[in-house]
């Protein structure tokens, strides 16, 4: 503020008026010159006062601030090849959400609902688990507005009297089924929605969920999920694998 150089200590309206600025951005630009060591604040009968550092130390000051400069610039250059490490990591790294509770369970399954843009799930999963760890009031909001949504799915689940009652269902809310041996029974669901994978577990008392987004992982458990399909039972040949 070339408006403080020819003086001594100037009121902030007296510098405001000479710069033709207002007081807001006056004082603004004064704290940064303060910030910078150009300008030094002092009080006369409790009003601040503005004035500049002495015209004579403007070169040496330039001096000092263009050394930390080439300082930071050395600095900086030494970090970047860690810093884009560290980015490629970050794109190659999948993107990860952990869910606790039954609440935070809910959470991740409207998540298959809510981003999903292909409008189709391929699942594996224990029916019996599901259908008596989940609130069933929970279990029939989900359904009816998966059916809503116009999403389809397709799932592999072991024999049982709690999967064949499910399977009478499966035109109404728009489910293709596939069963394997009831030996291999399970307390989880793998539920596989464009690139990501929702993992849920119930064996605890409290279950959890874990949702991983990747296009790698979503596309081998995609294969895992056609694999078990071929080698299993349609619904009339339950209890049966295919020859």
């Amino acid at each position: 503020m070339l408006a403080l150089l020819p003086s001594g200590p100037l009121y902030a309206s007296a510098i405001a008026r000479e710069a033709r600025l207002n007081r807001t951005t006056t004082y603004g630009i004064l704290e940064e010159l303060k910030r910078k060591g150009l300008a030094f604040e002092e009080r006369r009968q409790g009003v601040a006062m503005f004035r500049s550092i002495d015209p004579g130390l403007l070169p040496s000051y330039i001096e000092r601030r263009g050394k930390e400069l080439l300082d930071a610039k050395d600095e900086v250059a030494d970090t970047l090849p860690q810093l884009r490490l560290l980015r490629e990591r970050g794109r190659a790294l999948p993107k990860i959400r952990y869910f606790e509770g039954p609440e935070g369970v809910e959470k991740a399954f409207e998540d298959t609902l809510e981003n999903n843009p292909q409008k189709r799930i391929y699942e594996i999963t224990g029916f019996e688990s599901v259908f008596t760890k989940l609130r069933p009031g929970f279990i029939e909001h989900y359904m009816r507005k998966r059916t809503r949504l116009g999403i389809d799915v397709a799932y592999v689940t072991p024999d049982s009297a709690v999967a064949r009652e499910a399977a009478k269902h499966d035109k109404k809310f728009r489910r293709t089924a596939s069963f394997i041996p009831a030996r291999y029974a399970m307390d989880t669901e793998f539920a596989i929605y464009g690139e990501t994978v929702a993992i849920f577990s119930f064996a605890q008392e409290r279950p959890i969920a874990v949702l991983i987004e990747d296009a790698t992982i979503a596309h081998t458990l995609r294969m895992m999920f056609d694999f078990m399909r071929d080698h299993s039972s349609t619904v009339g040949e339950i209890g049966h694998e295919k020859k």
